[in-house]
């Protein structure tokens, strides 16, 4: 990647993954957003899955516990590597991709579900517009989304040290000494975003936490929606 925005994320990623980085459990949202909107809302119990951003695994292996078939992509080579080691069955439905890649190469339509955790608001808007439309694409016609964006809340956003391409420059200094590429997001932004994009909402909700005082909360926005 030469994109320097990207690369510099990456990089730090990739740091990240080979020093232990990522969690073994799915965090509470995810679960409540499946039981309590995919499960009783919209009676999804199974099917394809598409984590766009699938990271070490921990969501697809929790997915796949509860009916889905996994399959997942990320940017990170150390975090595919774990993901395959964590599913071994379903290791060739794993793949690392570039920051735009083309889905259609990699996955066959007609999913009945994609996910992209933490991972979307790293896209600067035309990329991010360009993945939108192939994640559509690629779902079955009544299929359903789940994507999250960083909200402006975030204490991410009070770091903010410029802008290149429309993403804010983040220079996090302490616990964590990184420099990483954010969009923020308000809440009717996040909407506008997907609907735009031709996903119909069915839930708009958000998540977050506070661990240190000295750091601040975060604050994510989600959209659950459906083709």
């Amino acid at each position: 990647m030469t994109y320097a925005p990207y690369s510099t994320t990456t990089d730090a990623y990739e740091t990240k993954y080979k020093t232990g980085y990522g969690h073994e459990y799915p965090d509470g949202h995810i679960v409540r957003i499946h039981r309590h909107v995919l499960m009783h809302e919209l009676g999804l119990r199974g099917g394809r899955i598409l984590d766009y951003g699938c990271g070490t695994g921990v969501y697809l292996d929790y997915f796949a516990k509860n009916g889905f078939e996994p399959h997942g992509c990320d940017i990170s080579e150390e975090a595919i590597a774990h993901c395959k080691a964590r599913l071994p069955k379903y290791a060739g439905n794993i793949h690392t991709i570039p920051s735009v890649p083309n889905l259609g190469e990699l996955f066959t339509p007609g999913f009945d579900f994609v996910f992209s955790n933490q991972t979307l608001y790293y896209l600067n808007d035309s990329d991010l517009s360009k993945v939108l439309k192939q994640l559509f694409d690629i779902l079955r016609p009544g299929g359903v989304i789940y994507a999250s964006m960083m909200s402006t809340n975030s204490y991410y956003a009070k770091h903010v040290e410029g802008t290149v391409d429309g993403l804010s420059k983040v220079v996090l200094r302490g616990r964590l000494e990184e420099t990483t590429y954010i969009g923020f997001r308000t809440r009717e932004q996040v909407q506008a975003l997907f609907t735009s994009h031709g996903f119909t909402k069915v839930q708009l909700g958000h998540y977050g936490y506070m661990i240190r005082e000295d750091e601040g909360a975060r604050e994510h926005h989600f959209f659950v929606g459906k083709k």
